[in-house]
């Protein structure tokens, strides 16, 4: 070893020997938590630095939840990694303005209050039964493929049958959606369109792999299709009573912020913070509801797996604002089956 390693190996195990004596509950946390992920880093300058990371957010997690906001975090599968990192590993939507060949969704967006003035108080389309297992898009930007296909299980669901949904294939999206950008970045509209175009496999026939992969041929050839749709609407942006018509309906996806690290470590609670109008992010809400106290709130199903949030769902703030919390009433669409 020469003298420059052997150096930089001392004053890492120096650094170490601080951290570790600094707080030693969250260091045991770390090796707690890094034996149940199977967390092996590269080197020790590494595993140095996702400690100092994962000890920020052990404390964040503390200091938050001490302050009583009527939410909780908690540490999950993202401990090691900062927001910045889960911003550009796991948050992936398109900005529309990014997209020259996106679908113009003015073109076929028909505002909620021309097809259903009816609304309702609360409705939950997981216990309605047409809302598949929550899934885990890993570390590939494949985020609003996940949301279209939950969108599309939705309402195939409740067009014929909760019976008859099965977990469709996001894998063919990031595959095959050529408008999109695979595990970089897509928009659910141009996903939409696809599929009303091509129609879409089941995940059992076209199973997941969280990289972006070659278009197979034999989904135009043996593999069955389960559904196509026939288009997909917006909804009127910034007006929270027309998706909560939208909702009532049926599934909805859209776009919000989720760059706060209140977001990437929710754990329950109905979550209300600070949080902008980048539309970083592709979630599908799957019913509305309220709390024992009355406070309204969005139920939203994510795609990063059950152990982020409630099971892999999360209770999201109705605050009436133009915006709603995190810009989820900015830009949300849906799919239609005639």
């Amino acid at each position: 070893m020469s003298f420059n390693n052997w150096r930089e190996t001392f004053f890492a195990t120096v650094l170490f020997v601080a951290i570790l004596m600094s707080d030693s509950s969250a260091f045991q946390a770390f090796e707690e938590w890094t034996a149940v992920h199977g967390r092996i880093y590269s080197s020790t300058q590494e595993r140095e630095l996702r400690l100092t990371i994962f000890k920020a957010n052990f404390e964040f997690v503390e200091k938050f939840n001490k302050n009583g906001k009527g939410f909780t975090v908690g540490l999950n599968h993202f401990a090691d990694l900062t927001t910045e990192e889960i911003t550009s590993g796991y948050c992936c939507r398109l900005l529309q303005s990014d997209s020259a060949t996106s679908v113009t969704i003015s073109d076929n967006a028909v505002a909620v209050e021309k097809i259903d003035n009816s609304t309702c108080s609360s409705v939950d389309w997981v216990e309605y039964g047409v809302v598949t297992p929550v899934r885990n898009q890993k570390k590939c930007g494949s985020c609003w493929a996940f949301a279209a296909v939950t969108g599309i299980e939705g309402i195939f669901g409740i067009k014929w049958g909760k019976d008859k949904v099965v977990p469709l294939s996001p894998q063919q999206l990031v595959d095959c959606d050529e408008v999109s950008y695979g595990c970089k970045d897509g928009l659910e509209v141009n996903a939409y369109d696809y599929v009303s175009k091509r129609g879409i496999v089941s995940e059992a026939s076209y199973p997941y792999k969280a990289k972006t992969g070659k278009c197979n041929p034999d989904i135009f050839e043996s593999l069955p299709i389960v559904t196509w749709i026939n288009r997909s609407h917006s909804v009127l942006p910034k007006d929270e009573q027309a998706l909560t018509r939208a909702v009532c309906q049926q599934p909805v996806t859209v776009g919000i912020d989720t760059r706060s690290a209140a977001f990437a470590y929710y754990k329950g609670g109905i979550f209300r913070d600070e949080c902008g109008t980048n539309l970083t992010h592709s979630v599908t809400i799957v019913g509305i509801g309220k709390d024992e106290s009355g406070t309204e709130y969005w139920k939203i199903k994510n795609s990063w797996g059950k152990e982020w949030g409630e099971g892999g769902y999360m209770k999201l703030l109705k605050d009436g604002s133009p915006n709603g919390q995190c810009g989820i009433t900015m830009d949300a669409t849906y799919p239609v089956i005639d």
